[in-house]
């Protein structure tokens, strides 16, 4: 039922859990603040022109315009 005892205090495998989502969400905010907000346009662009070059059958690889959707996170 207890993972583990830190400082003395003895903590439930859920909380284990918890500061893993906190951290990984702080790292996410972190992502979309410092990096992602100032590429995101480019981005758009970028997939757009795929997209279109796609549409006027030109072969492409289509991991490039999944990449940049996996960029804007599982929100």
């Amino acid at each position: 039922m207890f993972d583990e005892v830190v400082d003395n205090t003895v903590l439930p495998k859920s909380t284990d859990k918890m500061c893993y989502k906190h951290e990984f969400d702080l790292m996410l905010d972190s992502w979309n603040q410092s990096i992602f907000m100032d590429i995101k346009k480019r981005l758009q662009d970028s997939a757009m022109k795929l997209v279109q070059a796609e549409r006027n059958g030109e072969a492409f690889d289509s991991q490039l315009v999944i990449g940049v959707r996996e960029s804007y996170g599982n929100d």
